[in-house]
């Protein structure tokens, strides 16, 4: 469940933008180490998101031994990719070749430094 897009748990409406949806989950799981719970008030989503709703950075979330000085900056833009895809405007999602060329790009730019 924690990985369902809520549109399509809503409409029944299964779209490519679903399966972005899910990738944004992916993302968290992976920045954060932790399960994306489906119970409201343990779910990695919402608290992530909310945390950005409330313009603050999702920093406390990251997982300490990967959020160095170092790393912060590449789990930042993480962080912003994987709000823009749990968008719950679904016309605002990007798709997944965008979220593939983005993080292909941040992948060649931490390989330059």
């Amino acid at each position: 469940m924690a990985y369902m897009d809520p549109v399509y748990v809503r409409t029944g409406l299964l779209t490519e933008q679903s399966g972005v949806y899910s990738f944004g989950v992916i993302i968290l799981e992976l920045v954060t180490r932790r399960k994306p719970t489906h119970l409201d008030k343990n779910s990695l989503v919402i608290n992530f998101l909310e945390n950005h709703k409330q313009g603050r950075k999702s920093t406390e979330l990251f997982d300490e031994e990967i959020a160095v000085t170092e790393n912060l900056e590449v789990l930042d833009t993480l962080a912003g990719i994987a709000v823009e895809c749990l968008n719950s405007d679904v016309g605002l999602r990007p798709t997944m070749v965008d979220v593939a060329n983005r993080l292909s790009i941040l992948n060649r730019s931490c390989n330059m430094s």
